[in-house]
């Protein structure tokens, strides 16, 4: 997440304004999981204060899952309210459904992002 998500995330809070919070969450490469309770906690202690969690693609929906379920510790109605999903590409098979996608993609072949060529 830290490395295919942080670009469209930087570049949507720029247009927004918004600030942006970056952490890793590798399910393949590494499986570097950095828990950042802290950016839900913060979210929702506020009054109308909302997350979206942006990757660049939703593959399986390993990834996703996993921080959701994740967040959900503390208070799963709070997680339902205040947090929305969004990726650039999302493979139609996805076990999780993103709630915004930029394509919807319906092919197994492997995409590399213009961020990630050597």
């Amino acid at each position: 997440m830290a490395r295919g998500g942080a670009v469209p995330a930087v570049i949507l809070s720029h247009i927004l304004n918004i600030p942006c919070e970056i952490f890793t969450w590798q399910t393949r490469d590494g499986g570097v999981k950095e828990y950042r309770y802290d950016i839900i906690d913060d979210a929702i202690t506020g009054e109308n204060r909302n997350v979206l969690l942006i990757d660049d693609i939703n593959d399986t929906g390993l990834t996703f899952n996993q921080i959701i379920e994740n967040w959900k510790y503390n208070n799963p109605q709070l997680i339902d309210k205040h947090v929305r999903t969004a990726c650039l590409i999302e493979r139609v098979n996805s076990d999780f459904n993103v709630d915004f996608s930029g394509v919807r993609e319906d092919s197994e072949h492997w995409i590399v992002f213009p961020w990630e060529r050597s």
